[in-house]
């Protein structure tokens, strides 16, 4: 019985050994022991075999120091190669030592293979040698580090027990040897430029304490470079019980980033002082504008020939080319600086139409061309617009038509459309001018560009029309569309969603849905043509919709089918009123003087407005010609001070005089009591409209004619 107890023990211990054999071998580990003579005594495990020496039995008696003295031996750290004489060198010593320790070390094979030798020394004088085939695992770490070199890249770690760091290849092998002792010795922090380590400091305190995961940017001074940006991506590793053990981070060098960010936010801090100085230009710019077309208008008044009223026409002409070429320049700079605001309000799109088509059938007539608006009939009644930067593409659109339109028509077109299930706006105006190939076509929605240089000759214009009208329609929600045929004309569309309440604008037509609308239309659509073939719409027909005919009194009171025998009447002076106008230049008081001062009872002049609250409390007055920039007290203060004063004054009508004609000055103008403004430069007529639009309202309101009189 005994017997049999003893062969079961030596049968399960046989068992372990042989389970301890094939756990070694399935890992590619085996060990021998060394005595104090340098002996290989005893193997377990593929030794020989790993080791690429034949088998373990030839292994056994041999000397380690010149078995190992055979490789190629290395630091796994440093990567450092040692020689035959070190490595025996390094174990002689350690087998002498009498405190137990282990080294490590990486082997080369004949065949090429990586091996990692740990030995560890017992103090006694013996010692094991355990060695592993890590060659794919150094493959990969080799391919790692190539890519942490090639991406400027690495990672580190940290000990919190032992205050240990450790650092891949990729981070210490741009470092002097006297900076990696000292980032082996004192970490990350010892390498971080100074004006960053307190900062980073506390925010490295705040995340070991609540163990979350860390996005570092912060700079180091090396001896290779004093500023280099390095960003740690990492995490807290935390024991069972939340106890912080270490952390592991991911490091890059983003030098290069910083650097094209920091030159990306310096060329748009110039390029926005350049729009803001164009916008501060815009008065002193429309100022002598003012004079050159307000003074030019009012010597028609006068018994002048043919001749000079020729030269008179040109100079009108040419100062209205440059206030053209100044008021898109400034809207182009507005809109680089990010200044320009869509507001939405409740606004009939036929009132839009209609004081478009006033302003355009003139202009397109005169020119020998058929003008046409077709409306199709379900347009919603009234829907939250942006009036101004709706008419401003509008009419971008039409003066591009009728400029590059010699002979046949313009077409403006209105209707409504369902685009992935969301009712949309769609206004396009059609001609039948000179075209664009496709080239051109791709480059006209870029600023300051056109087809060729001699579009620009024949033509003129600064190429920022279409560029202006498409960066409005992306902040009113939109998206712009162009189909167009070298010689045959082309047809400019703009897409917007019918919103019924205020909410935050987004681009109306997303990419997925572009195809869907061109597949719809592709038929007819030549190849590089992004917009719905107008010809193919449903709408409404001529008969239907009318062409708009074109009138002086202004959009709100005129209907858009309304006929010239309904709506044009001559303009009658108004010489019952007395006006008052505030304005500290003495020129453009000139110019008022010269426009209107025959046109009415008493005109009236003050400096600043200030002197016009003296003037208010001294004679009465019918309206006030307001100038928003002045000294002492200017437009906006005196409105609000006569606004909420007591006097008889309190409701005269004001109106702006106002060299800055951008959409939000005139919503302050009238959001803080005036009731009309124009923009300067001003004409005759400009002032006289205004009379008219203001003063009809009034006699509306109280049921009789105020102050006007034929």
């Amino acid at each position: 019985m005994k017997a049999l107890t003893l062969r079961q023990s030596s049968d399960v211990h046989m068992g372990i050994e042989s389970d301890a054999a094939d756990i070694l071998r399935a890992a590619n580990i085996a060990y021998a022991t060394v005595d104090s003579d340098r002996i290989i005594r005893h193997t377990e495990g593929d030794v020989a075999g790993i080791l690429g020496l034949g088998t373990n039995d030839q292994l056994t008696g041999s000397i380690v120091t010149e078995l190992l003295g055979a490789f190629q031996l290395e630091d796994p750290k440093t990567r450092k190669a040692w020689t035959p004489k070190e490595v025996a060198s390094n174990i002689e010593k350690s087998l002498l030592s009498a405190e137990p320790h282990r080294t490590s070390s990486l082997l080369t094979t004949l065949d090429g293979r990586r091996v990692r030798v740990n030995t560890w020394y017992n103090g006694l004088g013996d010692c094991t040698v355990v060695v592993r085939d890590v060659t794919t695992d150094s493959k990969y770490r080799n391919l790692f580090e190539i890519a942490m070199g090639a991406a400027n890249a690495g990672f580190w770690s940290k000990d919190f027990k032992s205050g240990k760091f450790t650092y891949s290849a990729s981070v210490m092998n741009r470092l002097t040897t006297e900076e990696q002792v000292r980032l082996q010795s004192n970490g990350l922090f010892s390498i971080v430029h100074p004006e960053d380590r307190e900062s980073l400091t506390r925010e490295w305190m705040e995340v070991v304490e609540s163990r979350r995961d860390f996005d570092f940017k912060y700079r180091v001074r090396t001896a290779e470079n004093d500023g280099m940006w390095q960003r740690s991506i990492g995490q807290i590793v935390c024991a069972p019980d939340g106890t912080p053990l270490g952390a592991t981070a991911f490091v890059m060098d983003i030098t290069e980033d910083i650097g094209k960010t920091q030159a990306l936010a310096s060329e748009r801090s110039v390029s926005k002082a350049k729009s803001e100085f164009l916008a501060r230009m815009s008065h002193e710019i429309r100022t002598p504008l003012n004079a050159i077309i307000g003074m030019s208008d009012s010597l028609r008044d006068e018994n002048l020939s043919q001749d000079v009223r020729e030269v008179i026409t040109d100079i009108e002409d040419a100062a209205e080319g440059l206030h053209y070429l100044l008021s898109r320049t400034l809207d182009h700079a507005k809109l680089m600086s990010e200044t320009v605001k869509i507001n939405l309000d409740s606004a009939d799109p036929r009132q839009v139409l209609g004081t478009v088509s006033r302003l355009w059938k003139p202009q397109i007539s005169n020119k020998g061309l058929v003008f046409k608006v077709i409306i199709d009939p379900s347009l919603p009644k009234s829907m939250l617009l942006d009036e101004f930067r709706l008419q401003q593409c509008l009419n971008n659109f039409l003066a591009n038509a009728a400029k590059f339109t010699k002979m046949g028509s313009v077409t403006l077109i209105a209707r409504q459309s369902i685009i992935k299930g969301a009712p949309h706006l769609v206004l396009a105006v059609k001609d039948t001018g000179i075209g664009m190939s496709e080239s051109e076509s791709k480059l006209i929605f870029d600023p300051f560009t056109q087809a060729d240089g001699s579009i620009q000759r024949e033509y003129g214009g600064t190429g920022l029309g279409m560029s202006i009208t498409k960066n409005l329609c992306e902040l009113m929600g939109g998206q712009i569309r162009l189909k167009t045929v070298q010689g045959e004309g082309s047809t400019f569309a703009l897409i917007l969603p019918i919103l019924e309440k205020a909410q935050d604008l987004s681009p109306a037509v997303p990419q997925q849905t572009e195809s869907k609308v061109e597949t719809k239309f592709e038929a007819s659509a030549p190849k590089h043509s992004t917009l719905p073939v107008v010809e193919t719409i449903t709408l409404a027909t001529s008969e239907a919709a009318p062409a708009v005919k074109p009138v002086t009194a202004p959009a709100e009171a005129v209907p858009l089918d309304a006929t010239a025998a309904d709506v044009e009447k001559p303009v009658q002076p108004f010489e019952g009123l007395n006006v008052l106008c505030v304005e500290d230049n003495p020129i453009n008081q000139k110019v008022v003087k010269r426009l209107i001062g025959s046109r009415v009872a008493q005109l009236y002049f003050a400096d600043n407005g200030r002197e016009a609250l003296n003037v208010l409390n001294t004679v009465p007055v019918d309206v006030v010609l307001m100038d928003i920039h002045m000294p002492v007290m200017d437009g906006i203060e005196a409105t609000l001070e006569i606004r909420k004063s007591n006097a008889t004054y309190a409701n005269v009508i004001i109106i702006a005089l106002t060299a800055d004609p951008d959409y939000q000055q005139r919503r302050i103008c009238r959001n803080i009591g005036m009731d009309d403004t124009i923009a300067k430069p001003v004409k005759r007529e400009d002032i006289l409209n205004a009379f008219d639009r203001t003063l009809t309202k009034l006699s509306s309101k109280f049921g009789q004619e105020v102050a006007l009189t034929g």
